[in-house]
């Protein structure tokens, strides 16, 4: 027994001593490069600069040999813009994470985006003149009159949910084939986020998430009110026509329906790539 309990021991101190040496080598790679030299292909270097320069009080590592603020951001940045495998951001010649860390990282970047970033850079115009100065934009790009912005659905792949008695897992899966919640994002003519709704599962139609919204109560409520009469949303057909928002005809037969859709068309090219 005894030579088989020493070498149990001898294992686990050579894993040890790997897990050591992987730390180390992880922590060199760090603190002698430059993330920042990558190719900048989905998030500019101005936008992770800015993100780590505004989260860096709630990330600041709190052990000396903690990861770095620029590190934590940039991981979390390569997953957002890849969607790709923890491991395979960690191990980047530039990062020197492993995935348990890489996983860590994730969860405090989002917090701290919901904690600083969330309710002070997205929201809707509410002033007189925030809804002016939207409206003055997107007539200047499509010649539009009154649109505040523009509307759309996104379907954002998640893990397969576990089945529960109120809500089952086959609401997630959409009609493209994965499991998804169906986000409503609506932005404006500088192509910023200043609404949005992920509370709906993937199966969800966009027209049924927009009912749905408080977004889609406010705009009715501020016409009925006169608030806001005469302003609107743009989207595409999938959504109902309302006062408060504007599609493109089904069937666009006369020239001034043209028209109009070619108008829509010209301003959802900011929501649509």
């Amino acid at each position: 027994m005894f030579p088989y309990g020493w070498a149990i021991i001898q294992r686990r101190h050579n894993e040890e001593r790997q897990r050591a040496a992987r730390r180390i080598a992880h922590r060199h790679i760090r603190d002698y490069s430059n993330p920042f030299d990558v190719p900048a292909k989905v998030f500019s270097k101005r936008t992770a600069h800015f993100l780590v320069e505004c989260l860096h009080q709630n990330l600041n590592r709190q052990r000396q040999h903690g990861i770095p603020v620029h590190i934590k951001v940039l991981a979390s940045l390569h997953f957002f813009g890849h969607g790709g495998y923890q491991t395979t951001v960690g191990q980047g010649q530039y990062l020197g994470l492993s995935q348990p860390s890489v996983s860590k990282c994730l969860q405090k970047v989002v917090d701290a985006i919901i904690t600083v970033l969330l309710n002070g850079m997205v929201r809707f115009p509410e002033t007189e003149e925030e809804r002016a100065e939207n409206k003055q934009r997107f007539l200047q790009i499509a010649g539009f009159p009154s649109v505040l912005g523009l509307i759309d659905c996104s379907q954002i792949s998640i893990v397969r949910p576990k089945d529960t008695a109120l809500v089952p897992a086959r609401l997630f899966f959409n009609r493209k084939g994965f499991y998804s919640l169906n986000c409503q994002f609506v932005c404006n003519a500088k192509m910023e986020i200043i609404h949005f709704n992920a509370t709906f599962p993937g199966s969800t139609h966009d027209a049924a998430v927009w009912q749905g919204s408080s977004l889609s109560q406010l705009l009715e409520t501020n016409y009925v009110n006169g608030v806001s009469a005469g302003e609107w949303l743009l989207g595409d057909s999938g959504y109902a026509q309302l006062p408060w928002l504007m599609t493109p005809y089904a069937d666009a037969y006369a020239f001034m329906r043209k028209e109009l859709d070619a108008f829509t068309s010209t301003g959802r090219c900011i929501m649509t790539p």
